[in-house]
């Protein structure tokens, strides 16, 4: 038998929309990717390709006519979508005394991303929480998450988008918010029931997880203790059960605030005048 020998293969291509075929590449491998990113969008991703080859080769023998021209069978397939979409831009406006978190996020390249079909927004705690789930938003369109009246706002957020192939984009940087607690006591008590400032409690509270307080008197004996931070002291000693004598209390008050970082504990230290 005379050896034969394949140098060279063109590459041909039929399009969806096309009748005849067209070179596309030439190559002396017997494979081929196409990398011409054929498939962009929604609307291409269910397209159906042709391809065939055409081989040219020889034979060894010098008086056999060359080159010879072998073609292939043709062999048609979808086109399969493996680029994930871009990541989108992620904001947030928050207002801490209401609880109000607003999310929004825009597509930064919408060429790679114009067959986005849902949007994964993720969420942790604090900073070296694991991310979870929190909306799973349909619909390009679909680029406003708002939650409203939470107790505490503090957290990270990050967005990835989905395409219609279900190529998830790389994670969004995170965007953190922190909480804005607040804790403040007054400085005087007056016991006489006259509805005002008839207890010891905290002025202002928001956010606060909890409060370590105890109160003594001017020779350093303890006359109340709490750890609720909605606390009402209404002037009477853990120790006598009786009512307080007029003059100066202090108190010592370890605040535990709830951060982005974790629970972060704030200490006070104080006096308030008792008056009857």
């Amino acid at each position: 038998s005379t050896p034969w020998n394949n140098y060279k293969y063109t590459v041909f291509r039929k399009d969806p929309s096309a009748t005849t075929f067209t070179p596309i590449a030439t190559t002396s491998l017997t494979t081929y990717s196409d990398t011409s990113k054929i498939v962009n969008s929604n609307a291409t991703r269910n397209y159906v390709y042709c391809y065939k080859v055409l081989g040219e080769g020889q034979y060894s023998d010098p008086t056999v006519t060359k080159p010879l021209l072998n073609n292939s069978q043709e062999k048609c397939a979808k086109a399969i979508d493996l680029t994930a979409p871009c990541t989108p831009t992620l904001t947030i406006n928050a207002d801490c005394p209401t609880g109000m978190v607003g999310v929004t996020w825009t597509n930064i390249k919408p060429i790679c991303s114009d067959d986005v079909i849902k949007y994964i927004l993720l969420y942790k705690p604090t900073i070296e929480a694991d991310y979870n789930v929190v909306a799973i938003l349909s619909g390009p369109s679909s680029t406003v998450f708002i939650v409203d009246g939470l107790q505490l706002i503090s957290g990270c957020y990050a967005i990835q988008s989905v395409d219609s192939s279900n190529n998830i984009s790389v994670r969004s940087p995170d965007f953190c918010i922190d909480n804005c607690p607040i804790f403040e006591l007054p400085n005087i008590v007056t016991l006489n029931g006259d509805g005002v400032n008839d207890f010891f409690k905290a002025i202002r509270v928001r956010q606060i997880k909890e409060i370590d307080l105890v109160i003594f008197d001017r020779w350093g004996n303890l006359v109340y203790k709490t750890k609720d931070p909605y606390f009402k002291w209404d002037g009477t000693s853990i120790i006598s059960n009786q009512l307080v004598s007029e003059g100066t209390f202090f108190y010592i008050c370890d605040v535990f605030e709830p951060r982005l970082k974790g629970v972060v504990k704030r200490s006070l230290k104080g006096y308030m005048q008792v008056v009857k």
